[in-house]
């Protein structure tokens, strides 16, 4: 939410924050008109505070806000880019960020088979993107 999200927003890009679990950030935004701040300390030491435009926020975690942003897939139509906002914690195997990202993924085709969109994650572990790709692969809803 703090590096991804004001880049997207800089070129002009609609985002949608979706979180695995907890709904605290997604009741902090609707209350804000779909806004959040992101404090940046500068090189001179200095904090400067930008407030970030969301199109959409809610929870995976919560099963009437999940269902609500999975029957609206079909107008996503023009998706392009997919952000995964996790720790090492989250790209994992087992972890609900990773089944998610693959019940989405698997959602979109049905509703887009053509569509070619990047998943683009932002945390520092090496070679995320071939980690994700393989553990997103990898759950039964993705076999032929």
């Amino acid at each position: 939410r703090a590096v991804l999200v004001p880049v997207w927003r800089h070129v002009n890009l609609n985002v949608v924050v979706l979180q695995t679990r907890g709904d605290d950030f997604v009741k902090q935004c609707t209350l804000d008109n779909l806004q959040y701040e992101v404090d940046t300390v500068e090189r001179d030491g200095s904090v400067s505070t930008q407030v970030v435009q969301l199109a959409g926020v809610a929870s995976l975690g919560v099963a009437a806000q999940k269902a609500a942003f999975f029957g609206r897939i079909p107008e996503l139509t023009h998706l392009r880019y997919v952000g995964v906002g996790v720790t090492e914690a989250g790209i994992h195997p087992s972890s609900q960020a990773m089944k998610d990202l693959a019940a989405f993924l698997v959602a979109l085709v049905e509703y887009f088979p053509d569509k070619c969109i990047s998943v683009i994650n932002t945390d520092n572990l090496a070679a995320n993107g071939d980690l994700i790709r393989s553990y997103a692969c990898s759950f039964p809803c993705l076999d032929p």
